[in-house]
């Protein structure tokens, strides 16, 4: 049992933002090519020496049925570092910016107990990997998100919630941030 529960990742982990580094070690990154990989797509950018995975679980990414922001992991072995890419389907609204990510806690029966707003903008990788670090955490924490002033649900299917919840969990192990 205790073996069981030390494989769990600890996914009510807080992420302190200044532990949040692009760098990577030879052990992470092996860890991830033999562990991890298998649940990605991998696009090789050989010019560029990098490597682009994509979670094998976002299915119809490009549908105008729902806004999305897909996670990718790009692994610059040349640097020792990955960076997190976040791509944006045609349903996003890129005429606002900032786009206002909204967020809401629940009880059972729909009462709102809590909520909150964020600005979220396309920009250097470093603000990037902190939005992504903090739709994290509101997915971690069960939260409703919704995006833009009309308030589109987003990011509230099971399956892309999962996939980007994995996605940002291997990034933080392939940085060593969790």
């Amino acid at each position: 049992m205790v073996g069981f529960m030390a494989c769990q990742e600890n996914a009510s982990q807080a992420l302190d933002p200044e532990a949040l580094s692009f760098d990577t070690t030879d052990a992470s990154e092996l860890f991830f090519k033999n562990v991890r990989q298998n649940s990605y797509r991998k696009e090789e950018l050989k010019e560029a020496k990098l490597e682009v995975y994509r979670h094998r679980d976002w299915k119809d990414t490009e549908s105008p049925a729902r806004p999305l922001l897909v996670p990718a992991i790009v692994i610059n072995w040349r640097y020792d570092q990955a960076y997190l890419l976040l791509e944006n389907n045609s349903y996003w609204p890129l005429e606002q910016d900032p786009l206002p990510i909204y967020w809401q806690q629940s009880t059972p029966d729909g009462n709102v107990v809590e909520e909150g707003q964020m600005d979220f903008t396309f920009g250097s990788k470093k603000n990037l990997l902190l939005q992504a670090a903090v739709l994290y955490q509101h997915i971690v924490a069960g939260h409703q998100l919704f995006i833009g002033d009309d308030k589109q649900p987003f990011l509230n299917e099971g399956a892309d919630r999962e996939a980007f919840r994995v996605t940002l969990v291997d990034y933080l192990r392939l940085t060593e941030a969790l």
